[in-house]
């Protein structure tokens, strides 16, 4: 089995859905409308990776229930999305695109192969547990976060909605790096994965990774996966050179306005 097939768009669509799981979600045949008070666009936008009846019926259902919370209306578009002129629809009613993002994966053993040569005592200085603390949060939130610390509870909410380890890297200022991986059966899903800016260039990233993918493993977990823009080409390479290839990829359409 290649890695490109370790899964179908819409299996992987589901999986980064159930490891950044929305505060609230609600159905519309196979579509999924997701919102949680507008802390981050994957957990505010519907999951378009199942059929609907009456697709403009659809749209006008999501676009009542987004305003209606007073939250952007915003569909992910995947390489699952059904139907398959639903961009065309969208156009239409004067929807634009945006945030071109690359899902990625990989088998656990061949990213574990390629990190095997960091050494034991780099891996000890990270630290792997199953909830977020406050500071691990607050680390990663003034590097990744938009918003107000309301928000930031908001986004442990979501964090914690599926079960995942953290992994923490700590310096004399603090917490260094960072890096959540939810555990979804046999699928270990990379999220958050973070280096404070003036600790970068340090391997940092890869340490965590490395801890990750070594905790992860006597869970069950035998496959990765990972979602990362399209324009950020250090951080493709860094995950090419570990195995992790392309296999769907998806953006976001957003009402005008």
């Amino acid at each position: 089995m290649t890695q490109t097939s370790l899964a179908t768009a819409a299996e992987l669509d589901k999986l980064a859905a159930r490891g950044w799981p929305a505060t609230d979600t609600h159905e519309i045949d196979g579509w999924v409308i997701r919102s949680a008070s507008g802390v981050t666009r994957r957990a505010n936008s519907v999951l378009t990776a199942g059929e609907v009846k009456d697709a403009d019926a659809a749209i006008d259902s999501v676009e009542s229930f987004y305003r209606e919370r007073g939250l952007p209306v915003m569909f992910q578009i995947s390489d699952a999305t059904s139907p398959p002129d639903l961009t065309d629809r969208l156009a239409a009613r004067g929807y634009h695109r945006e945030g071109e993002t690359l899902t990625q994966v990989a088998v656990l053993t061949d990213v574990a192969a390629a990190l095997s040569s960091i050494p034991s005592e780099a891996l000890a200085q990270v630290s792997i547990t199953d909830e977020p603390d406050a500071e691990w949060m607050t680390m990663w939130w003034s590097v990744d976060g938009r918003g107000t610390t309301t928000d930031l509870a908001t986004a442990r909410s979501i964090m914690t909605g599926a079960p995942a380890l953290y992994a923490t890297i700590l310096d004399e200022t603090g917490v260094s790096a960072g890096g959540r991986l939810a555990l979804l059966d046999e699928w270990g899903a990379l999220f958050s994965l973070v280096v404070r800016p003036n600790a970068r260039r340090q391997g940092l990233a890869t340490r965590v990774l490395a801890a990750l993918v070594a905790a992860a493993e006597p869970q069950g977990v035998t496959k990765l996966c990972l979602q990362v823009l399209a324009t950020s080409h250090g951080a493709l390479a860094f995950y090419e050179s570990l195995g992790f290839v392309t296999a769907s990829h998806y953006r976001y359409w957003v009402k005008a306005g």
